[in-house]
């Protein structure tokens, strides 16, 4: 059996971490599957708009991470006994000019390649900008919480899971570009998108590479941040 490292004095326990990562990625979908699936049928006993819809979908989306934000620290963490280094909550082996250096070169090929693959790809095909494009104009409360949970919540969820515990797990088993790759197709399938598979797998090397490096969850964890902060401001404020 596989044990976590601990701090010196404490003595090892089991490594939950990879069980951990998938208990989380099947309740993560469960609560998206059930939540979606309620909103859908309130949607159609109300007869709702699809900006109404998508308006009480972006909003349930913040207690959806809530909901999960607590699943992973209170049961998963305090229960499995986990400590925060374990899943790269720590301070970067890396300096930091480097690891800024890296997040910024790493949004700026992220940023050019979704351009591209975009246009290419999704060429009349129903995306996350015309999901967003459906928001009422005059609602700044919901295109907040559409904000917070893409730019913030959403991606520290996605870096605990698949870098935290899911990638730090397969370092200790595997060399590490194949746990990079193997973090990084199991963080795109999640996403079930067909046709963004390859930006996703792409995104995911990325994240994956900048936590291998550094050792770290904080560098991933800021890239994401502004990649997905990029595509949403990029669709608000254009």
């Amino acid at each position: 059996m596989n044990y976590q490292h601990t701090d010196s004095g404490q003595s090892r326990v089991p490594d939950h971490r990879l069980t951990t990562a998938v208990k989380l990625m099947l309740i993560y979908a469960a609560i998206q599957i059930l939540s979606s699936a309620g909103v859908g049928v309130v949607a159609g006993f109300a007869n709702w708009s699809a900006s109404e819809y998508i308006s009480a979908s972006t909003t349930l989306v913040l207690f959806e991470h809530a909901l999960c934000l607590f699943i992973i620290w209170r049961v998963f963490h305090a229960d499995m006994r986990i400590i925060p280094p374990d899943i790269g909550i720590r301070a970067s082996e890396a300096r930091y000019l480097y690891i800024v250096i890296l997040i910024v070169l790493f949004a700026i090929i992220a940023q050019r390649f979704h351009a591209l693959y975009d246009g290419w790809i999704y060429d009349g095909q129903q995306g996350v900008a015309d999901w967003l494009e459906l928001l009422p104009d005059k609602s700044p409360v919901v295109r907040g919480i559409a904000i917070i949970t893409l730019g913030f919540s959403g991606p520290l969820i996605e870096e605990l899971i698949f870098r935290g515990y899911l990638q730090s797990a397969l370092m200790d088993r595997l060399p590490a570009t194949i746990a990079v790759c193997c973090s990084a197709f199991v963080f795109a399938a999640f996403h079930l998108d067909i046709l963004g598979f390859p930006y996703l797998f792409a995104g995911g090397v990325m994240l994956g590479t900048l936590y291998q490096v550094t050792r770290s969850l904080w560098p991933p964890l800021v890239l994401h941040m502004v990649i997905n902060m990029e595509s949403v401001t990029s669709v608000f404020y254009r």
